[in-house]
């Protein structure tokens, strides 16, 4: 009885191996346009947090209102401390609902955050549209 139940759960195991999606480059381009970039190398200072959280609830009130972002870069959200710029990688700009442009502002703020001075400082591809930078910075 135990050996049926081994063989059981090993097929049971190759089943979900096999039908699990497969990875191509395409996919992981993709995932590593997700990840979220806190550099301060980046022209501009860090903005005040609590300025990026008024812009974040602004854009998320938005819905799916259409942020587009052209290739110099399009203020979306502007505070006192803060700046959310959306930026296409393409000459044809690139846009996204701008509750996406909200959650990937969301992002920046969980991992790119200065709790110790209140600032922030990053970018993040919305969600979405992987041609559409969101960026956090003071101007």
């Amino acid at each position: 009885m135990v050996a049926f139940i081994k063989s059981i759960l090993s097929l049971l195991a190759i089943a979900a191996f096999t039908n699990a999606a497969p990875t191509t480059d395409a996919d992981s381009a993709a995932v590593e346009k997700r990840d979220v970039s806190c550099r301060d190398d980046i022209e501009g200072g860090r903005a005040s947090l609590s300025g990026a959280v008024e812009c974040i609830n602004y854009l998320a009130s938005l819905g799916d209102t259409p942020c587009r972002g052209g290739i110099g870069g399009t203020a979306f959200c502007n505070r006192p401390g803060v700046q959310i710029t959306g930026i296409s990688d393409t000459w044809q700009g690139a846009e996204s609902p701008c509750n996406n442009v909200a959650r990937a502002a969301g992002a920046i703020l969980d991992r790119c955050s200065r709790p110790g001075d209140n600032t922030v400082k990053g970018q993040n591809h919305a969600w979405g549209n992987g041609h559409l930078l969101v960026d956090i910075r003071n101007i």
